[in-house]
């Protein structure tokens, strides 16, 4: 049980019952993983892989105890420890990044860790269609970056869960007004908030 610096420092103690949340993860994202799999043999039996864009992304991670204890044993369900751990509802990182991966003809391999958000979809899979955006459409594609052009420019983007928490990420920081501050460059396990450290 390897774990992340938040996650030893919030679950101390619950050692065994965080390994059961993690595998019941692990093997939920290793059955998507598999039927993805048979998705794309699809495809390549059909004849048509060659003609097909594949875009697997999700709308969040889980914090697999990078908050600490979700559910308490005396809570509805204390016999199942595998969901103490589990949330996903948080501006943490192991939240709120999620993948956005890119396959087929004319995608350029290669890495990009330009700040997008769900809003980018819509304009992304209508430009790698070959569609027109329409211009009152929200959002910016981010189908030039995935055949290896300049993208658009890097912006802040805008994330919350209703009225629970609102917040914004510009690549570096990821702000929840009087709530959370994160620096992920110099902090990528979030583990000290900064937020009212630093006026600046």
């Amino acid at each position: 049980l390897k774990l992340k610096p938040r996650q030893a420092r919030e679950c101390a103690g619950y050692e065994d019952e965080l390994r059961i949340a993690m595998q019941i993860y692990y093997a939920q994202v290793a059955s998507v993983d598999h039927e993805i799999g048979r998705i794309r043999d699809g495809l390549e039996r059909l004849g048509v892989a060659d003609n097909t864009i594949v875009i697997y992304t999700t709308d969040h991670g889980d914090l697999l105890g990078n908050n600490g204890i979700v559910k308490n044993r005396n809570e509805t369900r204390p016999d199942e420890p595998g969901v103490w751990f589990r949330s996903k509802a948080s501006p943490l990182a192991s939240s709120s990044l999620s993948p956005l991966l890119v396959t087929g003809p004319g995608i350029r391999p290669g890495t990009h860790d330009h700040p997008s958000s769900s809003v980018d979809l819509a304009p992304t899979f209508l430009e790698l269609a070959g569609l027109e955006v329409p211009d009152p459409m929200m959002g910016q594609s981010v189908a030039p970056l995935c055949r290896g052009k300049p993208g658009p420019s890097d912006r802040p983007v805008a994330m919350g869960l209703g009225r629970r928490w609102r917040g914004i990420f510009d690549g570096r920081y990821v702000y929840v007004p009087g709530e959370m501050l994160h620096d992920r460059r110099n902090d990528p396990w979030e583990t000290e908030d900064l937020i009212g450290r630093d006026p600046a």
